[in-house]
């Protein structure tokens, strides 16, 4: 039976509703469902599902299910949604079974049974309903419920893709990109992503940006870039909005507008997304886009800085530290480098080392501290190769170890540090854990005094003098 607009159509539908046809029932609670011949009304939708569900339809069944799972036309329930979903997923219906393993695998209104919520997953899967077929993949490629199997992941992505299910084409061109499950192949991912991209799915938008930006797979072409950006951010993709915001904060591939940057970001940041939240707060600490405000500047810092980004609970430690836009305190400041710290952010790491070795926040621990800015000089931080190399010239906490010391002035005078530079060749002149070298020494202290460092300039003349 075909729904239609016209009165006389309704109007049959409705006789035969009233006689005890289940499926005209189903269709006319449809109609009032979605609003088309009659006036939406969720509750005579209910109605006509529960009459025509009673009877055994299983898409009323199905229909009937979805309105206590979310609340239409009655009150949410999930206990009810779950008996008759099963209802209709005992007679083969995809959706139905689609959406019972859903609540199995989560636990809503049945005990949570991942190895159930899989095999209702996949005969939703196997009778062809594509979002099965997506969260099937996911689930393998996750290791939900099952173990993870990149192969069976893709077959399942590939279903849902070519039957036109956006989520799965950027599903599967991920797995392209990464190679998982299949042979890498840049080509093939953005064939995917251009296909989820031109049905609007915004983050394919975003990850077409992103291999335009970093010319990964394709020419980088950053005016192309920032137009897959602005249309992820306008198809509402909080990623897409953080990254079009960058491009204008930034000047890259479009005329540097911090204003506009500004109204992005904070799109962006009102969905959660925490980099932009913290880009927010970078503008409204400098007063870039927007009037300076250093509360709202820790405002956002802290709420990107909970979500966990690194480089966010880093800055709100250095505010707490310093005492900017907050009362100093050390134990805060602790708090946070620590959090930084613990994901290898090696400035956290730096800091968090000199507040052990100095005692601030935290009990004084001079093994702790020399332990946490070897990680940070391991990890690339120039000033903690210098200040470890300093306590390993000077025996600070460590026993005294001349060639250790020299590693790491050498490690910061080589990433182009002229204060490690000045010390290296200061190394050399005294024969401190290098062969001593007028040569070398020279070599350095020009290098340093290059760099407009005052007391190698002079150390320089002298040596040469």
């Amino acid at each position: 039976m075909v729904i239609s607009n016209n009165a006389d159509s309704m109007s049959e539908l409705r006789q035969a509703a009233r006689s005890g046809n289940a499926r005209a029932q189903c269709c006319l609670g449809y109609s009032y469902d979605v609003g088309e011949g009659v006036r939406k009304n969720h509750r005579r939708a209910v109605e006509w599902y529960r009459k025509s569900a009673r009877q055994g339809n299983p898409s009323a069944q199905y229909n009937l299910g979805i309105c206590y799972n979310y609340g239409e036309g009655v009150d949410q329930n999930y206990r009810q949604a779950v008996k008759w979903y099963s209802k209709a997923a005992q007679k083969g219906h995809a959706g139905a079974q689609y959406n019972l393993g859903h609540m199995y695998h989560d636990g809503e209104g049945v005990r949570r049974d991942l190895k159930k919520g899989i095999s209702l997953l996949r005969k939703s899967a196997k009778g062809g309903c594509i979002e099965a077929q997506n969260t099937l993949g996911y689930c393998f490629h996750e290791g939900l419920g099952v173990a993870i199997n990149y192969k069976t992941a893709v077959k399942w992505y590939r279903q849902s893709a070519k039957a036109g299910d956006p989520v799965a084409q950027k599903n599967l061109a991920l797995c392209y990109l990464d190679g998982d499950g299949v042979k890498a192949s840049k080509r093939w991912a953005r064939y995917w992503l251009v296909k989820a991209s031109s049905q609007g799915h915004g983050n394919s938008r975003c990850q077409l940006g992103v291999m335009y930006r970093d010319g990964d797979g394709v020419r980088r072409d950053l005016r192309k870039a920032v137009f897959w950006f602005r249309q992820s951010a306008e198809a509402g993709c909080a990623d897409g909005q953080s990254w079009f915001a960058y491009c204008l904060d930034k000047g890259e591939g479009v005329r540097k507008n911090h204003c506009r940057a500004v109204e992005w970001y904070r799109k962006a940041a009102m969905q959660g997304d925490a980099e932009a939240q913290y880009n927010l707060a970078i503008c409204y600490d400098k007063g870039e886009g927007v009037r300076r405000n250093r509360r709202k500047a820790i405002e956002w810092c802290r709420k990107a800085a909970m979500q966990g980004d690194p480089l966010a609970q880093y800055h709100l430690g250095i505010r707490y530290e310093r005492g900017e836009g907050v009362d100093q305190n050390y134990r805060q400041a602790v708090k946070w480098y620590r959090k930084a710290a613990q994901k290898g952010y090696a400035d956290a790491q730096y800091n968090l080392g000199n507040m052990y070795l100095e005692g601030q926040g935290v009990r004084r621990d001079l093994k702790k501290g020399i332990s946490l800015l070897r990680k940070s000089a391991k990890a690339g931080c120039i000033e903690a190769q210098i200040i470890l190399g300093y306590y390993f010239l000077e025996g600070r906490g460590v026993a005294r170890n001349y060639k250790t010391a020299a590693k790491w002035y050498r490690q910061a005078a080589k990433a182009g540090d002229p204060d490690a530079q000045h010390l290296l060749a200061l190394c050399y002149l005294a024969g401190d854990g290098v062969k001593m070298s007028k040569r070398w020494a020279k070599y350095w202290l020009e290098k340093a005094s290059r760099q407009g460092n005052r007391q190698a300039r002079q150390e320089l003349r002298d040596l040469e003098g």
